[in-house]
């Protein structure tokens, strides 16, 4: 999301790029396009909730204003709590309207809030605006709808243009997960250098 930037480049150092940001908008996000089809394929035609993940509080707020017809719930770091209630108590309860509630067909939500300690089976659809470069955001947060209970596919999608840093970060994700899948798996190191690790022994010189 340019929009980020806005405030952090000089306009005396960089001022071409200064007056590219100022000129942009929101709604030229590139993205925009494909989650508006998403949107309408899962919320209007399959009559499904749709979580839409992203990090930053501010691209959420701006997708608040964009799918405003869907009156999204919104849940990230900056949402203001009410007098007399803990921060986590606000977020459950907007999390609970948004599961129990029909008119609460959107979710925006940040994977650094929602990463754990909550189900959402009530949406088995999500969406990536951006990914974290950290795998354990990502991973957890993509198991909220993939809980003990849940009876429908789960069906999870990426926002990814080719030729950008995103497919390096995806593929990045995507060693990490290799990795922790694999580790795992009974023949996925030798008995020899399990043994050598749990006794402490460097594997590789």
């Amino acid at each position: 999301n340019p929009c980020n930037l806005k405030e952090k480049i000089d306009p005396v150092r960089s001022p071409d790029l200064y007056r590219m940001l100022q000129e942009w908008r929101f709604e030229d996000h590139s993205k925009l396009p494909y989650l508006t089809d998403l949107v309408n394929s899962f919320i209007v035609r399959q009559g499904k909730k749709l979580i839409i993940w992203s990090g930053r509080p501010s691209t959420l707020n701006a997708l608040a204003g964009y799918f405003a017809e869907y009156n999204p719930q919104i849940i990230h770091g900056e949402i203001k709590t009410p007098a007399g209630k803990s921060r986590n108590q606000h977020k459950f309860d907007l999390l609970e309207e948004f599961k129990t509630h029909d008119d609460r067909p959107l979710l925006l939500a940040s994977y650094l809030v929602l990463k754990q300690s909550v189900d959402i089976l009530e949406s088995t659809r999500s969406v990536y605006f951006d990914r974290s470069w950290k795998y354990i955001d990502w991973a957890q947060s993509r198991k909220r709808s993939q809980r003990i209970g849940q009876t429908e596919d789960v069906l999870i999608s990426y926002l990814i243009f080719q030729n950008t840093i995103e497919m390096r970060q995806d593929r990045r994700l995507s060693d990490h997960k290799k990795m922790n899948t694999d580790l795992f798996r009974a023949d996925s190191i030798p008995a020899s250098e399990w043994k050598r690790i749990f006794e402490g022994e460097t594997l590789y010189e």
